[in-house]
């Protein structure tokens, strides 16, 4: 399947506008926007990046990892997963010389992902293959539209973003993704892997985030009887399908002001913006002590995992969030 066979990836959905948009529109506008994001632009361009081509036995190491992932969502209940993941023509690749952070970035619209890596970095890796992974879990979840107008013009109908899976869209352009996509983003990248051996470093700014998650999904599996994994599934599925029975049943469990509390959690380069409030969100579902063991076991150099998920994460040296917030990449 080429990529102008499926030119969004995974899904995008509407709601109700007075601004119709006719397909011809919509596909210029993905189509500009790709062009302008998927190659080099001149600001990473200035900070040492090039655009690298892979070759065709790094194009099949790739695609080996995008069928695994493809695999794995048929095996959890999704449906036409073929028309949901990216090829590896949605994907560029920049590389840069020197020590660099091995980071990645989804299209707003589910239209490419770009890779960020140290020059002639092995695509056999297995943290880049969990940085793919962790892409394709944002890639196959359902982007939320709406049109509306720009305020010089009221003819020229734009898009605007409301949502991603279970995510609100912030009204800023800062596009921070909230504790579900991000969290569930790092352990779907170990679910698919699924090698006891495997420790993969979280990104910094994914930390908090994927901490707050586990601890979560950890209490929700307690609280309902069923293994910490399932709960995983459940609510992975949920947001990429945006079936929110699952987040009912989360509102069952915790209530709904502890889940108001943790859908309208803010962030900045993925940390949370107010802790206190974090952590007085997650002393009231009842998993605080659970999240604060899990950072102090990344704090002092400890290795974490998730019960019945093979593999296992690491924190990162706190030096890459600077390269991180230099591209912009907090997704």
């Amino acid at each position: 399947m080429s990529e102008k066979d499926n030119p969004t990836g995974g899904e995008l959905k509407f709601i109700a506008s007075t601004h119709p948009l006719n397909p011809e529109r919509l596909k210029q506008i993905i189509d500009d926007h790709t062009k302008e994001k998927k190659g080099v632009t001149s600001f990473e361009r200035r900070g040492g990046w090039s655009k690298r081509e892979i070759s065709k036995q790094e194009q099949l190491e790739v695609q080996s990892v995008i069928n695994a992932a493809e695999e794995k969502l048929t095996e959890i209940g999704i449906p036409n997963t073929q028309s949901l993941v990216p090829t590896v023509e949605h994907m560029s690749f920049l590389e840069a010389e020197g020590e660099r952070p091995i980071a990645a970035q989804t299209g707003q619209y589910n239209n490419y992902i770009k890779f960020y890596l140290p020059s002639g970095y092995p695509l056999t890796d297995s943290e880049y293959q969990a940085t793919l992974l962790h892409e394709i879990s944002h890639f196959v979840t359902p982007v939320v539209l709406k049109t509306t107008t720009t305020t010089s013009s009221s003819q020229d109908v734009v898009l605007e973003t409301v949502a991603k899976g279970f995510d609100r869209e912030p009204a800023v352009y800062t596009d921070e993704r909230g504790i579900f996509e991000e969290g569930l983003a790092d352990l779907f990248a170990l679910f698919v892997l699924n090698k006891e051996d495997l420790t993969i470093p979280l990104a910094p700014e994914s930390i908090d985030r994927t901490i707050f998650t586990m601890a979560l999904l950890k209490e929700f599996a307690k609280r309902s009887g069923i293994s910490p994994v399932e709960v995983f599934i459940k609510i992975f599925k949920g947001k990429v399908l945006r079936d929110y029975s699952a987040q009912k049943e989360l509102v069952d469990i915790f209530g709904t002001n502890v889940i108001r509390g943790i859908n309208n959690i803010d962030t900045f380069y993925g940390e949370f913006d107010d802790k206190d409030k974090t952590e007085e969100i997650a002393k009231q579902g009842g998993f605080l002590d659970e999240y604060k063991n899990l950072r102090n076991d990344l704090a002092a150099g400890r290795i974490i995992s998730f019960p019945g998920i093979q593999g296992h994460f690491k924190g990162n040296p706190p030096h890459i969030m600077e390269e991180l917030i230099a591209l912009n990449l907090h997704k």
